[in-house]
């Protein structure tokens, strides 16, 4: 819809002459209709570039922090959540490295959706979303589950065959 003052402007009304009113109907609705998802759509890149730009804030600090253990690692033995954080930073500077290329490549930017989409994975963990966080969580929870009745289903036939071989 259009806002009010607009409507009531001398420039609107000039140019919307009363004769033509019901030519313009439809125009000014598929006009309003654009300029939302415009509006929409800007809403999302920038909502997206900030997820980006604290995301590279917190990748940075991150790596700060393990380059300090790891300067500390040659004189102390670390904790395991500092040897774990050591171990992610590698990770993710490995990840890094093609996130960038493939951001740096002209027009390869605009596949960076359908690859995220494809290898939810190929972002380094401070870019990824909780969603894919959580869909990565959950359907590795789901895998180590089966796997669990799996090997349980295993050792108890094995058990059973055992008891009977000794009974003889």
């Amino acid at each position: 819809m259009l806002s009010k003052t607009l409507v009531k402007s001398k420039r609107y009304k000039k140019i919307m002459k009363p004769q033509y009113s019901y030519c313009y109907q439809s125009v000014r609705s598929s006009y309003a209709n654009s300029s939302t998802f415009i509006n929409s759509m800007w809403k999302q890149t920038l909502e997206e570039g900030t997820h980006y730009w604290n995301a590279t804030k917190l990748f940075w600090v991150q790596h700060q922090n393990a380059k300090r253990l790891r300067r500390k690692q040659i004189t102390v033995s670390l904790k395991r959540k500092e040897l774990l954080l050591i171990e992610q930073d590698r990770q993710d500077v490995n990840a890094l490295i093609p996130f960038v290329l493939y951001c740096c490549l002209p027009f390869t930017m605009y596949g960076l959706p359908l690859m995220v989409y494809l290898f939810p994975k190929f972002l380094p963990v401070p870019y990824q979303k909780q969603e894919t966080k959580d869909n990565i969580l959950k359907n590795l929870t789901e895998k180590r589950k089966k796997l669990s009745i799996s090997l349980e289903h295993l050792f108890n036939t094995k058990n059973q065959s055992d008891i009977f071989e000794n009974s003889k």
